[in-house]
């Protein structure tokens, strides 16, 4: 059995930017979201989050918890951020690595209640994971590619790491990853990621 770690925004599932429009549509009433960012202060605090390059969950969480006329619509953001469609083939590669023993990880820099959120939509996909790694408030919305992300996903695997795969869009997780002896698969497409698990004989 290995290990697989599956991220999850551009692997698992893309963008539904119909969704997005119409959750925006439906939000109401909408002039504090208009009304709110021409205080100068919201750009002030929405560049400290820039350069700490946070979380979509943390955006939603923080500038609801500095600019309280947001507050109402913090469940509008996590929907936002969850307005996803699955990617299909990916998910029937999942499917394939479950049935063949694997055990499965979600590890992504996804906040605590939009993870809750996305298992609420898509709990056919969702329940196919063994556990997961994700953001928290609780420490600071630790993430990739900061090293007590891996450490999180070492606990949670319950493995050695060279015993666990991780897959990702982004190079510098990769990269990181393999500083861990974390063995890893850059996604580009569906049939390329089927092509790369053939390699490592897991499909």
């Amino acid at each position: 059995m290995k290990v697989i770690a599956f991220d999850l925004h551009d692997v698992l599932f893309r963008m539904d930017y119909k969704k997005v429009a119409s959750i925006i549509w439906q939000a109401s009433p909408k002039l504090p979201l208009i009304t709110t960012p021409l205080n100068p202060r919201f750009w002030v605090n929405f560049a400290k989050l820039v350069h700490k390059n946070a979380v979509g969950e943390e955006y939603v969480m923080r500038m609801a918890q500095w600019h309280k006329t947001l507050m109402p619509y913090t469940q509008t953001g996590i929907a936002i951020i969850n307005a996803q469609k699955p990617i299909q083939p990916v998910v029937a590669i999942l499917r394939e690595c479950k049935s063949n023993g694997h055990k499965l990880i979600t590890f992504s820099n996804i906040g605590q209640h939009a993870y809750e959120n996305l298992c609420m939509q898509f709990p056919d996909i969702m329940n196919l994971f063994d556990t997961a790694v994700h953001t928290t408030a609780d420490d600071d919305y630790i993430r990739k590619p900061m090293a007590g992300a891996f450490g999180k996903l070492i606990t949670a695997a319950q493995a050695d790491p060279r015993d666990i795969l991780f897959i990702d869009n982004k190079k510098k997780n990769i990269q990181a990853a393999q500083k861990y002896e974390i063995k890893g698969i850059h996604y580009r497409s569906p049939q390329q990621l089927r092509e790369s698990l053939k390699e490592f004989l897991l499909l």
